[in-house]
């Protein structure tokens, strides 16, 4: 039986729908990167080349506390309007796999070698273990995901290949060491000429190459 948080929440499908999916590649300077795939236990890190990446759907949240959806009056179409949302100072979310499940990181140990380490695993509701605080790098057009439970980071263990949350890195310039790329499985909005995608959409302007 799982164990939730009080106040946990279980979106209803019409709230889930207006999201779209998406495919989350690992930007990981030190290791192997890799995209984020579904697993009936915890999500796994496969190689890019070894399978098509999973598909699951960032839901947007309006509080921490209350777990909350920050639910938009229509369903989000266009790449442009979801990394708007997305990238919203203070955005909270949560990551749901394409099995009605969401990404828990659950409390941490320390371990020899590499420091607070916490398992990721799945549970069927939004509480505090599945909310993320997202943080946007300009930098690289990439993002982390910030456990609020216990300020760890979604990164990958390689030696299991499996998702986990561990620290942030950085590579001493600010720019982060295990990020992550979201593409949305959108179409681009009929009124932009072109949209350049490498984890956030620009629309293009006047006078672009």
């Amino acid at each position: 039986m799982s164990i939730h948080h009080k106040g946990a929440i279980a979106p209803e499908p019409e709230q889930l729908a207006k999201f779209p999916d998406v495919h989350m590649f690992l930007n990981d300077r030190s290791d192997y990167g890799g995209h984020l795939c579904r697993d009936k236990v915890n999500p796994k890190i496969r190689s890019c080349n070894s399978c098509a990446p999973s598909k699951f759907k960032i839901v947007l949240l309006a509080g921490v506390d209350t777990f909350s959806i920050d639910e938009p009056e229509e369903n989000i179409s266009c790449k442009s309007d979801f990394f708007k949302r997305l990238n919203e100072p203070g955005r909270h979310v949560a990551i749901r796999s394409a099995d009605g499940k969401y990404i828990s990181c659950r409390n941490p140990a320390r371990l020899p070698f590499i420091g607070k380490s916490s398992l990721v695993e799945y549970r069927d509701r939004i509480g505090a273990f599945e909310v993320f605080k997202v943080k946007y790098h300009y930098s690289t057009s990439s993002y982390t995901f910030q456990s609020v439970h216990h300020k760890l980071s979604l990164r990958a263990n390689y030696t299991f290949w499996t998702a986990c949350c561990r620290e942030s890195e950085n590579d001493g310039q600010g720019r982060p060491m295990n990020s992550w790329t979201i593409s949305a499985l959108l179409p681009s909005s009929a009124r932009e000429e072109r949209v350049e995608f490498i984890g956030a959409a620009k629309i293009a302007t006047d006078g672009d190459p």
